[in-house]
């Protein structure tokens, strides 16, 4: 699945401006990356893990709780998540659909930190936190249509990607909440309002907590990777990778064979160095192969063609950046569609055998370079 000639080893590097941080913060900083050919990275991925089960179809959001587990949040019917052994030896359902307590209308995320699960209902409009036997510790309204993603700061504070439609909140993308789903600000203020041709997609956000009360907020059709105050509300670093294949947009995916997607950053995670890793959507040149012609008497919506196969039509361009030294050490194309990280050091992929028969692939993504690198240079050599 992975192809090593694909994978071009490279190096930027960035003006040498130190990284904003915590009361340094003052103003932003916009940081282009820039190419070096004198790089020696690379990006591994290999097969880790396959879920398959009774359980197991298209998924909303995974989750990785640890080496032996993960969290798996169907993509159709949410109303409640599967916790799964990775080797299939045994799963629970935890919630049922409703109102009350343990209940859940849709869930959109379910977000571990620490020893708890931080569950966002997209329907109930509430997040739910459990304890580590999966009981109810707490629960909260939180009255915002969910977007691109959540963060959790601490077990009483987390920053949530959506739109809250009220006066004062209107035209935010993200809002910083208390315990009691009480907004404590709401900030990056879209430019292109709401109810505007393409607002919908570029109001989405892969958010990361990035520590010392900062936050990583990526954009979903630009290269675009902010750092956040959450303090002051305050932007203080954008770091903006100025590559011909990704230009800004504010394009949806195609469903048309003749007609390929613009890219999309699909998620961002950070590994134990402190690196952020990024999953950027492309479109595959087997693009058209992966459509079929929408079957007689399907609904008239669906066009003229059905997109079948989504792992022919698109790759994965996963790259790693080292933020302290601001520039991205290693870029890979993966020829299968890989829509979020599970955790760090892991991606996943859906496919399906000539039966019908699912499998969700959970990869194990590695960085291979040069052994006298040290994080944190001033530049990436």
């Amino acid at each position: 699945m992975y192809r090593p000639w694909r994978c071009l080893a490279t190096v930027f590097v960035l003006a040498t401006v130190p990284l904003l941080a915590g009361a340094a913060a003052a103003m932003q900083v916009e940081t282009a990356l820039q190419m070096d050919n004198a790089g020696t990275w690379s990006i591994d991925a290999s097969l880790d893990v396959a879920l398959r089960g009774d359980w197991v179809e298209q998924a909303a959001d995974i989750q990785r709780l640890d080496s032996a587990r993960v969290v798996f949040v169907p993509g159709q019917v949410a109303d409640a998540f599967v916790v799964a052994a990775v080797d299939g030896s045994r799963w629970e359902r935890v919630g049922r659909a409703g109102q009350g307590p343990g209940e859940y209308g849709y869930i959109r995320w379910v977000v571990p930190h620490e020893s708890r699960l931080h569950v966002f209902d997209a329907v109930a409009m509430r997040r739910t936190v459990l304890d580590a036997s999966f009981e109810i510790l707490h629960t909260n309204p939180l009255y915002l249509n969910l977007a691109g993603g959540a963060a959790i700061l601490n077990d009483s504070t987390y920053v949530v990607n959506g739109s809250i439609p009220t006066s004062n909140r209107v035209g935010y993308v993200l809002h910083h909440f208390g315990p009691g789903g009480e907004v404590i600000r709401s900030f990056d203020e879209s430019p292109d309002g709401f109810g505007t041709p393409g607002a919908g997609i570029t109001r989405y956000r892969s958010v990361l907590a990035a520590g010392d009360g900062m936050l990583w907020a990526a954009h979903r059709t630009r290269y675009q990777i902010d750092l956040w105050d959450l303090e002051r509300g305050e932007l203080t670093l954008s770091l903006i990778r100025d590559a011909d294949w990704f230009a800004p947009h504010r394009e949806w995916e195609s469903h048309h064979p003749e007609r390929p997607p613009k890219p999309r950053l699909l998620d961002l995670e950070v590994d134990s160095e402190g690196r952020l890793w990024v999953l950027v959507g492309v479109a595959s040149t087997r693009w058209a192969e992966g459509f079929v012609d929408t079957p007689e008497g399907a609904h008239p919506e669906l066009g003229d063609f059905v997109l079948d196969d989504w792992n022919v039509s698109y790759d994965t361009v996963v790259e790693v950046i080292d933020p302290i030294a601001r520039c991205v050490l290693a870029t890979a194309t993966l020829d299968d569609r890989m829509p979020f990280f599970v955790g760090p050091g892991w991606a996943v992929s859906y496919r399906e055998d000539e039966r019908g028969s699912p499998t969700q692939q959970l990869w194990r993504l590695a960085l291979r370079g040069p052994p006298s690198h040290n994080t944190g240079d001033e530049q990436c050599n």
